[in-house]
Formats: C-alpha cells, sequence, structure tokens
C-alpha cells in the first residue's frame, strides 16, 4: 500500500514539475536567457566530446536524446550543436555525415506543441550551402517521462545531454500544514558528492568534472554592470525563476499569491545582487559509459 502512495504522489508531482509553455510574459520560452548561456558555455565539451565519438566508431545513426529539452528557443540547441560539430568534422574528414535521431525528453506537462512547430525552421536550416547532398538528415522525437525511471531499451542510446535538469530531485507529498509541507525538490551537490556518488556506481569513467559560476544577470540584456535601476534588475532575475517555480506554486498554494510572491522576490534578489551575492555555480560533467 505504502508503495502505491508513494507511486501515486510521483505521478501527481511529475504533473506540476514543468515550465510555463506558450509565449506569455511569464512563459520559459521568454524567460529563459541564462539557460541558454549555461548550454553556450558548455558548447565545446558537447562538440569536442560528439567528434571524438564519431571519429572512434563512425556509425552510420547516432541516437542522442537531450533530457529536460524543456520548451522554447534552447530547446533545439544542443540538437543543432551536435550537428555543426558532425558537418564539420565529416566535411574536414571528407565523409558522408550520419544521420542524427533524436530524442527531447521531459515531463508530460512540457510544452512540447511549441517545439513541433518550429521543426519546419529548424529542418530548413539543416540545408547548408547550394549543393543539397550536404543536408543533415536529422529526425526529431519526442519522449514524455521522467528520467529518473527507464524511457529506452537497454544500450539504445549513443549520446546523452542534460542541462538544468538534474537539480530537480523528487521528494513525495508530506501530510503537515501547507506551508511546512512546502518542499522544493530541488537539490544542490558539492563536486565531491558527484565524484562520489559516480564512482560508487561504477558505470562511468569521468571525462570532465568542473564548475563554473554565472550571474544571476547572465544572458539578460541588462548585465551586471548595466546603469539599470537594482529593483530593475531584481525583476529581471525574478521574472526568469517565474516559468520554472509557478506550476509547483499554482498546485500548492493557488494562483492568489503569485504577483505578491514575486515582488517580494524581485526585492530580495536585488537586494542581494547589491551585495555581490547574485552569482549561481553550475557544474559540467562528460561522463564515458565503461
Amino acid at each position: 500500500m505504502r508503495e502505491v502512495l508513494r507511486h501515486k504522489a510521483i505521478m501527481e508531482l511529475e504533473q506540476v514539475l514543468h515550465m510555463n509553455g506558450g509565449d506569455g510574459d511569464n512563459s520559459y520560452a521568454n524567460n529563459s536567457s541564462q539557460q541558454k548561456e549555461v548550454i553556450l558555455k558548455a558548447k565545446p565539451l558537447l562538440q569536442e566530446t560528439m567528434t571524438e565519438f564519431y571519429c572512434n566508431n563512425f556509425p552510420d545513426c547516432i541516437r542522442f536524446t537531450d533530457m529536460g529539452c524543456s520548451t522554447g528557443p534552447n530547446a533545439l540547441l544542443p540538437t543543432w550543436e551536435i550537428l555543426d560539430a558532425l558537418h564539420k568534422t565529416c566535411h574536414s574528414l571528407n565523409r558522408k555525415p550520419p544521420v542524427l535521431h533524436v530524442f527531447l525528453n521531459d515531463l508530460p506537462g512540457n510544452d512540447f506543441n511549441k517545439i513541433f512547430k518550429s521543426l519546419p525552421g529548424f529542418y530548413e536550416r539543416l540545408k547548408i550551402g547550394e549543393n543539397q547532398n550536404e543536408f543533415l538528415s536529422c529526425f526529431i522525437a519526442a519522449v514524455a517521462g521522467s528520467f529518473y525511471g527507464r524511457l529506452f531499451p537497454p544500450r539504445f542510446l549513443h549520446f546523452v545531454f542534460s542541462s538544468y535538469s538534474l537539480h530537480w530531485l523528487s521528494k513525495g507529498v508530506v501530510e503537515e500544514s501547507k506551508l511546512d509541507a512546502f518542499n522544493m525538490p530541488i537539490y544542490a551537490p558539492s563536486l565531491e558528492e558527484i565524484r562520489h556518488v559516480i564512482q560508487r556506481e561504477e558505470s562511468y569513467y569521468i571525462n570532465l568534472l568542473e564548475t563554473f559560476e554565472l550571474s544571476w544577470d547572465a544572458g539578460s540584456n541588462n548585465g551586471e554592470n548595466s546603469l539599470e535601476g537594482k529593483y530593475t534588475r531584481g525583476k529581471q532575475v525574478a521574472m526568469k525563476s517565474r516559468p520554472a517555480l509557478e506550476p509547483i506554486l499554482v498546485s500548492h498554494f493557488g494562483n492568489d499569491i503569485l504577483d505578491d510572491l514575486f515582488q517580494r522576490l524581485s526585492i530580495r534578489v536585488a537586494d542581494c545582487m547589491e551585495k555581490g551575492l547574485g552569482v549561481d555555480t553550475n557544474v559540467i560533467i562528460s561522463l564515458t559509459k565503461k
């Protein structure tokens, strides 16, 4: 019975753990510039690893997944970077590029429709140069579900990418008052904790494990040195967090508190940034299966 209740709690949690969809002011699509900066920061490693994999195997088809792709302009960015690396590598080796089979993964509540609507334009961009023989073959599909469980057959994938997704940690539901019962399912481990978990699991070699810092302002029009008022900057940062937090907050507290809550958050954030505390530490990990 306990296992049934736990499974039900996880299923309910997965329904609210998603970014705000659509194109509105509070949508993830319009408030994900910082996440884009993180993906761009990892781009050299992503492309280098894909190039190394291809040159060691020369497969005709590469199966790639982005775990936690979300929606909006960032959803296809890692796929584009992979294709760019493959095109440059194959061009230098005078080889025909392999087919890339892409699986975009996120929870069922994700706005996959917005991604699908952008695919025609994405495929058009793949026609590089005037020579149609250089057309990059890419097939994109969506896989809805939690990557805490199995999503693919064993030994099916060649390459796995994930950005700003592994910090979510499902904790289930506790029977207490609303405030005391609210737990944000996020855990930020230290570098040594990550290293210990990987080494204890014994399935992967660690190629790279390092951190870098990114300002809360990263990717916004108004950077750290902007002359904009601090509360304007604070509001921009708070708006970036709203698409991710809103579904969870609404499911627990309802809609009524949201505007006031994020207004208060804007003030807190502005004060933190003024004191030089507005920095996130990000982790880049590259693993190879043993």
